[in-house]
């Protein structure tokens, strides 16, 4: 049943302010009617058609011009309202995104190149002066930093674009390291400059290039280094990746009882979850350790060590002395390099820093007369009457030159070891050829060669003649046998003993920490897999 309106309902419905506005939306009119579900008067249609005529001949009121202007004029000339809205709000996002855009670039630089965002103050960060420095490209940017509001420039957004990012190389990371399936774990832990323990693990696995790659997952803060602690960080860090543990197919560490321990070590704790990941000793600190064992063997290559680093203190870490330094040289004419200091925190560089006292000797002896001349407080005189006295004497100056010839053969060792295309049994092979070489050094006409350097040069600089250590035995619990302990005759022959002792301390100490289980292992399978490829038969590597 068809519903009639009244006149006052179909005005609402119309919305119009005049008769030929209601005429020409008839079928507006009509339309909303029907899904109203109300009926149209046809009698009202024949008044409308009837008064057609007599609107557009009667005068045009000012109600009606208003509507004419609304709805024939105003459309023409302007846009529509929503389209306007939308354009200008297109405009501004099409900006704010260009700006969102350099400002994550900047950050990403600034991440990319270690540099600091901040700095004394927010306008004097290093994020703002670059954002500054970049708005010669577009004239734009200005203004954004202008704004009061949504900015989008404070720390926790900057933490939050950072977060984000490392986020998304982890997961491309992991990504990578899934399709490949088999990874590896190394980790370690150090002290950072807040006293707080920090675990760092990173992952290696290979391409389908056969390429090897190390990628670093983080820093993970542990409470304690016990073996449960960093076992559990590990795996948190490996479920956080999305990487199953039961893949992993080595663990790097280094030799502290946390991780190499063999009952509760975190070698073993990750075996049960992963039985194929074979524990690998960190080659770089299998070196370093080695190193430290021959020193420590040795009384004449520690004292050396020792008075070598006191002298690099007392250059290297006074202006003065340094600056002292450098006028003696050229009043020489000794064009050489300066003097290293040896670093705590990098392993086995002391050749280079031995090399350099020797390049320097005659500067130093020069140099300590000098600063002895000046009032110094009794504790810093005392410093140097103590290194001048060394090294003036043929012990030290002999030391010098034979921790160069041991040293430099590490050091080298050491800049193969920690690439990342390096091999275990690779650096198994070169840790042996370096044996190999300190080997070849132990015999009597190379020592003459070196012994008979030293002393030339010794005598050039004035420095005393070799002589020979008290004589005293030994406690009875280092005694082996009953026999007449024995002395060296002459002082060629104390310094030859000193030769071959170092020598064979260092050789031994290499062989000790190269020559592990796992590293055979992992000789035998890379050997397998060479073999396999050349089609050879393998009845060794199989066993």
């Amino acid at each position: 049943m068809v519903r009639r309106i009244s006149l006052v309902t179909l005005h609402r419905v119309f919305r119009y302010g005049s008769l030929s506005h209601l005429l020409t939306g008839r079928k507006r009119a009509e339309t909303q009617c029907k899904v109203q579900g109300i009926g149209f008067p046809q009698r009202w249609l024949f008044k409308l058609e009837e008064g057609k005529g007599k609107a557009s001949r009667s005068p045009m009121s000012q109600c009606h011009k208003m509507a004419v202007e609304n709805v024939i004029v105003l459309p023409k000339t302007c846009s529509d309202i929503g389209e306007m809205l939308d354009m200008t709000l297109g405009e501004e996002k099409k900006e704010s995104r260009s700006n969102m855009s350099k400002i994550i670039e900047n950050l990403q630089f600034l991440a990319r190149q270690g540099l600091a965002l901040q700095g004394h103050s927010d306008e004097e960060s290093n994020f703002i002066q670059l954002y500054h420095l970049r708005v010669n490209d577009n004239s734009k940017m200005i203004e954004w930093l202008k704004k009061e509001t949504n900015r989008y420039v404070t720390h926790d957004v900057q933490n939050e674009i950072l977060e984000v990012m490392a986020l998304q190389e982890l997961r491309d990371v992991a990504s990578c390291i899934r399709n490949r399936r088999y990874f590896s774990i190394l980790a370690d832990e150090c002290t950072d400059v807040a006293n707080k323990e920090q675990l760092t693990i990173c992952i290696r696995w290979i391409d389908d290039n056969l390429e090897p790659h190390e990628d670093f997952i983080g820093f993970y803060e542990i409470p304690t280094i016990k073996a449960d602690t960093i076992v559990l960080t590990i795996k948190n860090a490996i479920i956080r990746m999305n990487l199953t543990l039961a893949n992993c197919r080595g663990q790097c560490y280094d030799a502290g009882c946390p991780k190499a321990g063999s009952r509760r070590g975190v070698a073993e704790q990750i075996l049960k979850d992963a039985p194929k990941a074979h524990y690998t000793h960190c080659h770089g600190h299998a070196l370093n350790v080695a190193v430290c064992d021959a020193t420590k063997g040795s009384k004449l290559l520690a004292d050396t060590l020792d008075i070598t680093y006191e002298i690099c203190k007392l250059i290297k870490f006074s202006p003065k002395r340094q600056s002292l330094l450098e006028k003696i040289k050229a009043n020489i004419n000794l064009e050489t390099a300066g003097l290293k200091v040896i670093c705590p925190i990098r392993w086995t560089v002391r050749g280079q820093s031995f090399d350099r006292i020797i390049a320097n000797y005659e500067a130093l002896l020069l140099e300590w007369d000098v600063c002895l001349e000046d009032r110094l407080d009794s504790e810093m005189r005392a410093r140097i009457i103590g290194v001048r006295s060394q090294m003036e004497k043929f012990e030290y100056f002999f030391a010098l030159h034979l921790g160069v010839a041991v040293y430099s053969l590490t050091d080298n060792l050491l800049k193969t070891l920690p690439k990342t295309c390096m091999s275990a049994a690779q650096g198994q092979q070169n840790a042996k050829l370096v044996a190999g070489v300190l080997d070849k050094m132990r015999n009597d006409s190379n020592f003459d060669k070196i012994y008979e350097e030293v002393h030339r040069k010794a005598m050039k600089l004035n420095i005393s003649e070799p002589q020979m250590p008290r004589q005293k035995r030994e406690p009875k619990r280092f005694e082996v046998g009953t026999g007449e302990p024995s002395f060296p005759s002459s002082p060629k022959e104390f310094y030859r003993r000193q030769y071959f002792e170092v020598l064979d301390l260092a050789i031994n100490a290499i062989n000790r920490r190269f020559d592990q289980p796992v590293f055979q292992t992992y000789r035998h399978m890379e050997d397998l897999l060479f073999k396999s490829l050349r089609e050879e038969d393998t009845p060794d590597e199989l066993k």
